[in-house]
This record gives C-alpha cells, sequence and structure tokens, in this order.
C-alpha cells in the first residue's frame, strides 16, 4: 500500500473517531439527565423542568455538529 493510501486511510480514521467521540459525549449527557429524570421527576416537579435545559443544551450542539458545512 503506498504512502499516500496510508495517510488517507489514517486521516479517514482519525477523523471517524473524532466525530464517534464528539457526538457520544452528549449521548451520555442526554441519557443520564433522562435515566435522572424518569426515577425522580414524578416526585419533584421542579426537577423536570431544571433538567429539560441541558438535554435541549445537548440535543442543540448535536444539531450544529451533524449541520451540513454552510447551512448554519
Amino acid at each position: 500500500m503506498s504512502k499516500k493510501i496510508k495517510y488517507q486511510k489514517k486521516v479517514q480514521a482519525d477523523f471517524i473517531n473524532h466525530a464517534f467521540h464528539e457526538l457520544r459525549t452528549p449521548i451520555f449527557v442526554i441519557k443520564g439527565f433522562v435515566d435522572i429524570l424518569d426515577k425522580w421527576s414524578t416526585k419533584d416537579p421542579d426537577l423536570l423542568t431544571e433538567g429539560i435545559s441541558p438535554i435541549k443544551k445537548e440535543v442543540y450542539g448535536m444539531k450544529e455538529l451533524t449541520e451540513p458545512v454552510g447551512k448554519k
């Protein structure tokens, strides 16, 4: 395999790993807040309101990450 092909494969793998990391982190944050809300929001309605804010923030951040370049 040529050096150019090896380099291109490395760049592609690095990009994919970075993209997975950028999406995995907000997904774990959202899951954590949803689990907390699922367990406790029926006992504390204020917690429901408070818990929705970080979920929305993470979702909007993920939306920004997945928008095509030039469409933002």
